[in-house]
């Protein structure tokens, strides 16, 4: 799966709202036009990919909004071994987790099926940055050291994500976490512009090609700039896509690319 928008039927206060969130690939929005392909490009997507007709478009129809996207890695106590039979703390693990899916303070949450360090991703629909890092803080995996979190702002579509119940049926998407790539730098310029639209129109056509179901930047701007979620048949064809993106192939843009396991019917 992979995340994204683009423009058309824009709402008054719309785009100064998203003018202070991040561009993917520079820092910021140093010019009006550079905005614009911003905003359509998180519009127009999301548009594309779920079948809205244009009169049904309006980025208030999918809920445009931060949401909070918490990365769970291996803590400081992390023992593979150990972690096999600790059935009493990894139930109280998943009875939080389920506690707060309930009440409707987390949205999606799956496991992540690798090798990496990362072993949970958690998207959670709270107020602040601070309540979701207070949040996840109180998980007793995270309390007893053996998971670490990474919690960020994530600007999403939030009516594309449909919650269900703990324990659902599971079906692998695939969650690319992009980050700086090795030329990237915070500086915009008519080369990097001309990048960033190439950038754009490669995310809309995947989302026509309906591989990519859901896309969005982080807050922060700073190591992790965004991430793509798809649903293809497989990890290499996901790699395949994010490798051929303009921004990847200039290196302003790196990834990660991890098989996530999320509930039947969350995302389309």
């Amino acid at each position: 799966m992979l995340i994204a928008l683009s423009t058309r039927f824009v709402p008054t206060g719309f785009v100064s709202s998203v003018q202070r969130h991040i561009n993917l690939i520079g820092d910021g929005m140093h010019s009006r036009r550079s905005m614009i392909f911003f905003v359509a490009f998180w519009v127009s997507v999301i548009v594309t990919s779920h079948g809205f007709a244009q009169n049904q478009g309006e980025p208030d129809t999918l809920g445009m909004k931060v949401l909070y996207m918490s990365i769970m890695t291996k803590g400081p106590n992390w023992n593979d071994l150990s972690m096999r039979g600790a059935q009493a703390p990894l139930r109280k693990h998943f009875a939080f987790w389920d506690s707060l899916q309930q009440k409707g303070k987390v949205i999606l949450r799956g496991r992540v099926d690798d090798t990496s360090a990362i072993k949970d991703i958690i998207v959670i629909e709270l107020d602040s940055l601070r309540d979701a890092i207070e949040l996840t803080d109180r998980d007793p995996l995270v309390e007893s050291g053996w998971l670490h979190p990474l919690v960020l702002g994530w600007y999403a579509a939030r009516k594309v994500i449909t919650s269900s119940p703990g324990g659902s049926p599971t079906e692998t998407y695939f969650i690319a976490l992009l980050r700086r790539g090795p030329k990237w730098t915070p500086e915009q310029n008519p080369e990097t512009a001309k990048l960033q639209e190439a950038h754009m129109a490669n995310i809309r056509e995947l989302a026509r090609q309906r591989k990519l179901v859901l896309a969005g930047p982080f807050e922060d701007g700073k190591e992790l700039r965004g991430v793509f979620i798809f649903r293809v048949p497989s990890i290499a064809d996901a790699t395949t896509l994010t490798s051929g993106d303009p921004a990847v192939n200039a290196g302003r843009l790196a990834f990660d690319i991890h098989p996530w396991q999320v509930p039947k019917g969350n995302l389309p």
